[in-house]
């Protein structure tokens, strides 16, 4: 019998996201509805994972959503008419050469090109491999899109909980006050914060991609990041249809 190696990298799997997006969730919402609760000494405590656990996972999904972008638009990796390589695992031109592109060291490079694969994200042709989609983003009941929502959402209560426990220095969290309009001007609402919410994330952007460390140098670092959502009452009569699960992760970027 083998010994497993603990430093050994899991491989990404939508069980094991599912598992770690939902303990997350959990962990957040629990802490912040104890701040209007009485202790009771009574309830057994619940253990749940590290932050870093599930946001490991995130990263590497966000890496081969970079992936699939880079193969789609570098030159370098597209034939004469504008469509993607077809890329063998390693050599000169390959899936380990687009992954330099993404990360700076060779074991973090051999983890995207598994992930790429192991996900689905490319299809196998002999020996060589090309893209299924553009990207591997937001849109369908992917692996992707449950670790960003849950995540996200997360963060959001982690900040609240902050705020509402008189941290400082306080974080952004902030709404307008909710007003009633048209229905036939809802359109027009999410055109809007559309709009606004975009030049909101990109100067954000444009001031991270300033400042942000982006080698190790012995520096103490936290990681930052803001966003924006709009919200609406559903449509009368138009009740949300539960997704139903089903394979693959074709989505946007």
């Amino acid at each position: 019998m083998t010994k497993k190696n603990k430093n050994s990298t899991p491989r990404l799997s939508s069980t094991r996201i599912r598992l770690l997006a939902s303990k997350r969730l959990k962990r957040s919402t629990k802490s912040l509805l104890e701040l209007f609760s009485e202790p009771n000494p009574k309830l057994k405590r619940t253990e749940y994972p590290d932050d870093s656990e599930i946001d490991k996972y995130v990263n590497r999904l966000k890496n081969a959503a970079e992936a699939l972008n880079i193969w789609h638009t570098l030159d370098f990796f597209l034939d004469p008419d504008g469509t993607p390589k077809s890329l063998p695992q390693s050599g000169e031109i390959s899936l380990f050469s687009l992954a330099t592109h993404i990360c700076e060291t060779d074991k973090n490079r051999r983890q995207l090109v598994d992930d790429l694969i192991s996900l689905g994200f490319v299809k196998s042709h002999r020996r060589s491999f090309t893209p299924k989609q553009r990207s591997a983003v937001i849109g369908t009941n992917s692996a992707l899109a449950l670790s960003y929502g849950t995540t996200t959402i997360a963060k959001l209560v982690d900040t609240m909980r902050h705020n509402f426990s008189g941290g400082s220095p306080p974080r952004l969290e902030k709404q307008v006050a909710e007003a009633r309009i048209r229905e036939g001007d809802l359109p027009l609402f999410l055109r809007f914060a559309s709009q606004q919410g975009q030049a909101f994330i990109d100067s954000m952007d444009d001031w991270l991609s300033q400042n942000c460390i982006k080698k190790q140098t012995g520096t103490k670092t936290v990681s930052v990041s803001a966003g924006a959502f709009a919200w609406s009452d559903q449509l009368s009569d138009r009740p949300i249809k539960p997704i139903k699960p089903r394979g693959g992760t074709r989505s946007r970027r």
